[in-house]
C-alpha cells in the first residue's frame, strides 16, 4: 500500500539512462532557477521604503541612490558568477571555490552560510508570496501557517517527481510575472508621463532632519535581500541542457539585465508617486492598484507575484540538494545526500530542506517581516568567500587577463563582505543574532561527519593486514516464546550453520514452559530447551545477561543469535504483535562479538 500510495504522489521509477534527458532547455531552467532573485522585486524595494520612513518621510528621496547602489551591487555579483564559470564549468559554487582556494574551513563557512539562506530562501519567499494574495484578497487572510506549509508540501513532492516535471509546472509563471511586471512599469511611466500622480512629487520634499547615515546602510543592507537567488543557477548548473556551462552563463546575463530593470523600474515610480508602506498592503500592490486600478490585470499581477515567490522557494529545491550532494561526495555530509532517488532527483536533499523551512515556518508564524532579519547574512558571506576564493586563483594561475579578473574578485569580495558586516550590525538585535550563532555551529557538521567516515575507514582498512581472520567456530541462540512453523525454521536454519544449538526460553508461566518442552521434543528431538527464570518478567535484560554469559564461556567462537520473526501478509497487520523480536534486534545490534540473524515467516493471511 505505502509502495502505491509513494507512486502516485512521486511518480514510476526512471531508469539512469533519462538523467540527461531530465535536464531543462534555457529558458526553463531560466524560469526555475532566476525566479528566486526576480520575485525579491516584490519585498526588496519595500523593505528599503520601510527603514528609510522610520527616521522621516524626508529621506524618502535616498531610495532611489540606495536602488542604485543595490543595481551595481547585483552586476558586480552577476559578472563574478560568469566569471566562476568559466573556471567552474559544472557548478558547486561558493563551497567549491572556497575550499579548493581559500581552505577547507572557508569552505565549510561557504557551505554552512549558503544551506542556511536555502533554508531561509523558501520560508521568506513562501511568507511574502503569501502576503501577496491576502493584499489582493484580505478574507484570505486566515490559517496563514497551515496554507503555506500545504503548499510547501506541494512544492517537495513536485520536486521529488523529478525536475523536469517539476520544471513545467513552476517555469511558465515565472514568465507571467515578468509580463506583468513589465506591464506595470510600462503602464506607470506612461502615466507619469501623462501627469497622473497619487501624491506629491518628491521633488518637492525637502530635507529638515540631519541623514542617519547608520538608517542608510541599513535601508541599503534590507534592500540587498533583493541580490539573493543569484548563486541558485551556479549552484543549478546540472539541471541546464549541454552545453550547461555556456547556458548557465547566458541566464546569468538576462537575470542580471531583467533584474534591474524591475528593481530601478519600481523604485522610480514608487518614489515619483509618493507611496508609502502600509501594514495590509504590499508596495507593489499598491503600485499596482495606482497603475492598473481594480481591472483583471492588477489581480493577474498580484496571483503571479504570489506564484513567482513560491517559485522562488521553488529554486531552493534545486539549488539544495545539488550542494548537499557535492558537499557528501566530499565526505563531509552523509552520502545519502549524493544518492539519486527513484525519480533521479537528489531526494534527502529535497526532504531535508523542506522539514528546516517548515520548522521555520511554523516556528515565526509564516511573517515576513520576522524572517527577513536572519536572510541575507548567509548568501552574502558565500558571495564574499567565492568572489575571494576567484582572486586567489586567478592570482595563482595566471593567465591570460588574469590582473582584471583578480581585480574583479577582490571589488566584488569586499563590497559584498561589507553588505554581510552592515546587515550583521544593523539587523543584529531583530534575529540576526541566530544566523551569526548558528552558522559556526553549522560548520560543526561537516568536521564531524568526516572523522567519523574517516575513523570507519580506518578500522575497516586491509592495510598493513597480513593474514586473514581465521575460521571460528559457530555457536548459534534461537530465543522462543512457543514452538510453531516459525519457531521450527529458525531451529532448524541455527543447526545448518552450528553444531551447537541452544534453544532458550523466558520462563514466566510454569505450565506454558512444560508444554513448550514436550512440543520441543516431539519435533526436534536432538534439541534441549533451555529455560531461563524472569521473576520481574524482564525478557531483554534477562536474554542479554545469558548472551554475555555465552560470551564468557565461548571465547573465540561466532556467538550468532537466531531470532524468528513472523511477517504478516498485510503491515498494517504488525500492529497486531509485540515487538518483541524488533527490540531484541535492536539491543543486540549495539553488542560486540554478537551476530544477528533474522529467519523470517511469512504469513499467507
Amino acid at each position: 500500500m505505502l509502495r502505491n500510495v509513494k507512486r502516485l504522489l512521486i511518480g514510476n521509477p526512471l531508469p539512469s539512462q533519462r538523467a540527461k534527458h531530465e535536464r531543462l532547455i534555457l529558458p526553463l531552467a531560466l524560469a526555475v532557477l532566476a525566479s528566486d532573485a526576480l520575485s525579491s522585486v516584490a519585498y526588496g524595494p519595500e523593505q528599503i521604503l520601510l527603514i528609510l520612513t522610520q527616521g522621516n518621510q524626508d529621506a524618502l528621496f535616498l531610495i532611489l541612490p540606495v536602488a542604485l547602489a543595490i543595481a551595481a551591487l547585483i552586476w558586480v555579483v552577476i559578472f563574478s558568477y560568469r566569471q566562476l564559470l568559466q573556471v567552474y564549468p559544472h557548478g558547486g559554487g561558493s563551497y567549491s571555490v572556497a575550499k579548493e582556494n581559500l581552505g577547507v574551513f572557508l569552505g565549510f563557512l561557504a557551505g554552512a552560510a549558503l544551506s542556511l539562506d536555502y533554508v531561509l530562501t523558501v520560508a521568506v519567499s513562501l511568507a511574502a508570496g503569501a502576503a501577496a494574495i491576502y493584499s489582493a484578497w484580505p478574507d484570505l487572510h486566515v490559517n496563514r501557517v497551515e496554507v503555506t506549509l500545504v503548499i510547501l508540501l506541494f512544492m517537495a513532492l513536485m520536486n521529488l517527481r523529478g525536475i523536469r516535471e517539476s520544471g513545467w509546472t513552476f517555469g511558465s509563471p515565472t514568465y507571467l510575472f515578468i509580463g506583468s511586471m513589465f506591464i506595470l512599469l510600462g503602464v506607470g511611466f506612461w502615466k507619469l508621463i501623462a501627469g497622473v500622480s497619487a501624491a506629491a512629487s518628491p521633488d518637492v520634499l525637502t530635507v529638515t532632519h540631519s541623514l542617519d547615515w547608520f538608517l542608510i546602510l541599513k535601508a541599503f543592507s534590507s534592500g540587498a535581500t533583493t541580490v539573493t537567488g543569484i548563486e541558485a543557477i551556479s549552484n543549478g548548473v546540472a539541471i541546464f541542457r549541454d552545453p550547461q556551462d555556456q547556458n548557465a552563463r547566458k541566464s546569468l546575463l538576462w537575470l542580471g539585465i531583467l533584474l534591474a530593470i524591475m528593481l530601478l523600474g519600481m523604485v522610480y515610480l514608487t518614489q515619483h508617486v509618493g507611496l508609502s508602506p502600509k501594514p495590509d498592503e504590499t508596495l507593489l500592490s499598491q503600485l499596482g492598484r495606482w497603475a492598473l486600478g481594480g481591472s483583471l490585470l492588477y489581480y493577474v499581477l498580484q496571483l503571479s507575484t504570489f506564484l513567482v515567490l513560491f517559485l522562488a522557494a521553488n529554486a531552493a529545491f534545486s539549488g539544495f540538494p545539488q550542494l548537499a550532494a557535492v558537499v557528501a561526495k566530499d565526505g563531509y555530509l552523509p552520502r545519502q545526500f549524493r544518492n539519486r532517488g527513484d525519480r533521479l532527483v537528489y531526494s534527502n536533499g529535497i526532504v531535508g530542506l523542506a522539514f528546516l523551512a517548515g520548522v521555520l515556518i511554523y516556528l515565526f508564524g509564516a511573517e515576513t517581516d520576522r524572517l527577513i532579519p536572519l536572510y541575507a547574512i548567509g548568501v552574502f558571506t558565500a558571495f564574499t568567500l567565492s568572489q575571494l576564493g576567484m582572486a586567489v586563483y586567478h592570482n595563482r594561475h595566471r593567465q591570460s587577463g588574469w590582473r582584471m579578473r583578480a581585480a574583479l574578485g577582490v571589488v566584488g569580495g569586499l563590497l559584498t563582505g561589507i553588505v554581510a558586516l552592515i546587515f550583521a550590525v544593523t539587523k543584529f538585535t531583530e534575529g540576526a543574532w541566530i544566523v551569526v550563532i548558528l552558522i559556526p555551529l553549522m560548520m560543526l557538521i561537516p568536521y564531524t561527519v568526516h572523522a567519523h567516515y574517516t575513523a570507519t575507514a580506518r578500522q575497516l582498512s586491509l592495510k598493513g593486514e597480513r593474514n586473514l581472520p581465521r575460521k571460528q567456530p559457530v555457536v548459534a541462540v534461537v530465543p522462543v516464546n512457543a514452538i510453531h512453523r516459525g519457531t521450527l525454521k529458525a531451529i532448524r536454519y541455527a543447526e545448518s550453520i552450528s553444531p551447537e544449538v541452544h534453544v532458550v526460553h523466558i520462563g514466566i508461566d510454569a505450565e506454558e514452559t512444560q508444554r513448550m518442552k514436550e512440543n520441543l521434543e516431539r519435533w526436534c528431538p536432538d534439541v534441549k530447551l533451555e529455560v531461563l527464570p524472569s521473576p520481574y518478567h524482564s525478557f531483554l535484560q534477562v536474554f542479554n545477561e545469558y548472551v554475555e554469559s555465552l560470551q564468557q564461556s565461548h571465547p573465540g567462537v561466532f556467538l550468532t543469535v537466531v531470532v524468528p520473526e513472523f511477517v504478516p501478509k498485510r503491515p498494517i497487520q504488525q500492529l497486531l504483535h509485540n515487538q518483541t523480536a524488533l527490540l531484541l534486534k535492536l539491543q543486540l545490534y549495539g553488542k560486540e562479538g554478537v551476530i544477528v540473524v533474522n529467519v523470517p515467516y511469512h504469513l499467507k493471511v
